[in-house]
This record gives structure tokens, C-alpha cells and sequence, in this order.
């Protein structure tokens, strides 16, 4: 698990209210999601997908296609496993993704409410390097 998907393991935990799984078989192999979320408080089933890539294509067609992708077969996986009951009718996508991919993601799917885009940036976690803290960084060593 790299450090990005452990962040966000971390976030989504942080309450005390959800539990994951990650990299939870879909469908005998359907799809892999980085985790899958049950939030009790909201009674909500989380598709939550971690991608630290400047432009994530795959991901995007994916989020687009999101009832066949994840939402049919997890209310009737779920459901028929005794994991969740009709009471659970919010499914929803979380992705933890840069800032500039987000806008990007924004811009395409415009604002649906089955959508919620956090940004690693807007949580504290910078995902690039920052020349200008690294030039000070070295300056300060120098001189002692």
C-alpha cells in the first residue's frame, strides 16, 4: 500500500464510523476499487478510488460509467450477502486525487451528488516536490 492510499485509509477511518476494505473483488473479478467504504452513519456504500496521476483517463471513465462500473453489481452483491440491507440507498464514488486532476474531473462530470472529489492538496498532503522549500532548506545547511 503506497502512502496516498494509506492517507486516505486514515481519513475515511478517522470517525470511527466506516469500515474498509481495500481492493475488495468486485464481482468475481468485475473490479478491484482501492477500498470499499460502508459509512454507518449515513447507511452509504463508498466506491473510493486513490490516484496520484496528473490526468487518470481510465479513472475518469470509469467514475463516468460508475452504475455498470461499481453501483448495480455492489447493491446486489451486497444485498444478496446480507451485507447491507434496502435501507442502504446511497452509493457513491470518493476520489482522492491532485488538485489539478480534480478541476479537470470537475470541469467533465460537472457536479453530481453520487461524486465527491477530495484533493490531496485541500487535505494537507502535497503530492509535489517543492523546489523552492528544498533551495531555502539547503541555503540555511550551508551557512551554518
Amino acid at each position: 500500500m503506497e502512502l496516498f492510499e494509506e492517507f486516505v485509509m486514515w481519513h475515511l477511518t478517522r470517525t470511527g464510523q466506516v469500515f474498509i476494505c481495500p481492493q475488495y473483488e468486485l464481482h468475481a473479478g468485475w473490479a478491484r476499487p482501492d477500498f470499499l467504504a460502508l459509512d454507518y452513519m449515513e447507511k452509504a456504500v463508498k466506491v473510493v478510488e486513490v490516484s496520484a496521476a496528473g490526468w487518470p483517463n481510465g479513472l475518469l471513465n470509469r467514475v463516468e460509467n460508475r452504475e455498470q462500473q461499481w453501483f448495480g453489481k455492489l447493491r446486489e452483491e451486497l444485498r444478496r450477502r446480507g451485507i447491507i440491507d434496502d435501507s442502504w440507498n446511497k452509493f457513491q464514488v470518493v476520489l482522492y486525487i491532485r488538485e489539478d486532476a480534480a478541476k479537470r474531473f470537475k470541469e467533465r462530470l460537472g457536479d453530481p451528488n453520487d461524486v465527491v472529489i477530495q484533493s490531496f492538496e485541500k487535505l494537507g498532503l502535497p503530492w509535489e516536490w517543492d523546489w523552492a522549500f528544498q533551495k531555502a532548506d539547503k541555503q540555511a545547511a550551508e551557512s551554518g
